[in-house]
């Protein structure tokens, strides 16, 4: 039985997923990294949150992991090239707090055009003073949104009631205009935006982005809002910003250094500046932390957990199969279940035998061959791909530089294949269309070079 250790707080309800996959798991969040790292080489999987950075050293004593699943957005604590060199599933439950986000950056952004913070402190001085806390309204203004993921998707959205126009901007997506949303450069984003609200993971890319030099370039005076990541904000950048009028208020819900007693006197100074002003609204990293979203990303990540229990066990039959089978040999499905059994016809391209529920190993070996997967990464070459891998083919299948089409079969099914480089990588979308019907995009998977 495989073994999970949950080293941070979660909902309940990820234990009854554990326990209908038939884990073994601890339950201990008040451990401290040295205890995890003592106890870590006994387990299989690893549930974190926050606390908990996953670097060399972790991994190192890791020796038998084969999964992290996050309890959050993001993998920023992850050191995700080493787990994957390890060939470690990383996960994390992005969708579970995207409707607090957006709900927390709303409120905050509605706070700031009103002044409630100021008016509440105010009247609770007895000073009534309206005029000074006259507010503005959100109708035909433009906001403008940095990532088009799960969280800035999401604010677009609930942003669809306030007559509002929304853009946004995305380098890794394309083609997700719609009624409420329109998809635009950066370019337009500085030359029009009133509103600026960040919805981007933390990377070399996007570490230290708004800066100086990025709000100088914003046509009219801007709203900041920022519940990514701090690391993203130079604050003390913006805090020249929110002086000289260039922005008007900024929502901050996460900030540089979140551990407050621990600031450098350069990070001290800024911060003290920053919580003077009535225009600086700050909460400490809760946008997504609701009661509902508590609940909701233990759900989500025990879905994935659950998928990942799927594709592991199938990966070991078919792993097995191609190891020990011969051309002729069968091999017997008789134990999965109706939900491993959809994941394997998946995995395989067509439907079981009927009732025998079998498949013969030529059948396997020329798929697994033909799709790329990834027992067959080290033979052709390929790197490993990653969920947010996924997120790309939108712009793999618009905006591809070759594309290559296969001769139709006897039935007429014509497999075509997207390429398209993406700095030192080369991805490739194989899609089957029946004429000009497209039916289906097959896999996903990038290599080294072409």
């Amino acid at each position: 039985m495989k073994r999970i250790l949950i080293a941070d707080d979660v909902h309940p309800s990820l234990f009854g997923y554990l326990d209908s996959l038939g884990f073994s798991y601890d339950y201990e969040p008040i451990l401290n990294r040295p205890e995890i790292l003592s106890k870590i080489s006994t387990y299989e999987g690893l549930v974190i949150r926050s606390k908990t950075r996953v670097d060399a050293e972790f991994l190192s004593a890791a020796t038998r992991l084969e999964f992290i699943a996050r309890a959050g957005a993001g993998l920023d604590l992850i050191d995700e090239d080493i787990a994957q060199q390890r060939n470690i599933r990383v996960f994390a439950a992005n969708e579970g707090n995207r409707d607090a986000v957006a709900e927390h950056c709303l409120g905050m952004l509605l706070s700031l055009f009103n002044h409630l913070n100021q008016a509440d402190a105010q009247v609770r001085q007895r000073r009534w003073l309206r005029e000074e806390n006259r507010g503005i309204e959100l109708g035909g203004r433009t906001i403008g949104l940095i990532g088009y993921g799960n969280n800035g998707s999401a604010l677009a959205q609930k942003l669809s009631g306030f007559n509002v126009r929304v853009l946004a901007y995305d380098p890794y997506k394309t083609g997700f205009s719609a009624g409420h949303v329109r998809e635009a450069t950066m370019d337009e984003l500085f030359a029009e935006a009133d509103v600026l609200s960040l919805h981007v993971p933390l990377t070399d890319e996007t570490h230290g982005l708004v800066d100086a030099a990025f709000l100088a370039r914003f046509a009219k005076p801007i709203f900041l809002l920022n519940a990514a990541r701090g690391e993203i904000v130079v604050l003390a950048d913006l805090l020249a910003a929110l002086e000289s009028g260039r922005v008007l208020g900024a929502g901050l819900d996460v900030l540089e250094n979140e551990k407050l007693d621990r600031l450098t006197p350069e990070q001290n100074a800024v911060f003290e500046a920053l919580a003077q002003r009535p225009n600086v609204l700050f909460s400490p990293h809760v946008a997504g932390w609701t009661v509902e979203s508590y609940e909701r990303i233990s759900r989500v990540l025990g879905e994935k957990i659950r998928s990942y229990q799927i594709q592991y066990r199938i990966q070991q039959l078919v792993e097995k199969a191609l190891r020990e089978g011969s051309q002729n040999e069968w091999i017997q499905l008789n134990t999965l279940t109706e939900a491993e059994e959809k994941r394997l016809q998946k995995l395989i391209g067509h439907h079981l035998n009927g009732s025998q529920r079998i498949l013969d190993v030529a059948s396997i070996r020329h798929t697994m061959k033909r799709h790329g997967n990834a027992l067959t990464e080290s033979q052709r070459g390929q790197v490993a791909v990653r969920e947010q891998d996924f997120e790309l083919i939108p712009v793999i299948v618009t905006q591809f530089d070759r594309i290559y089409a296969g001769t139709p079969n006897a039935r007429g099914l014509e497999t075509i294949i997207y390429e398209k480089q993406i700095e030192d990588l080369f991805y490739y979308v194989e899609e089957v269309r029946l004429g000009r019907k497209k039916l289906c995009l097959n896999t996903l998977y990038k290599r080294k070079s072409r």
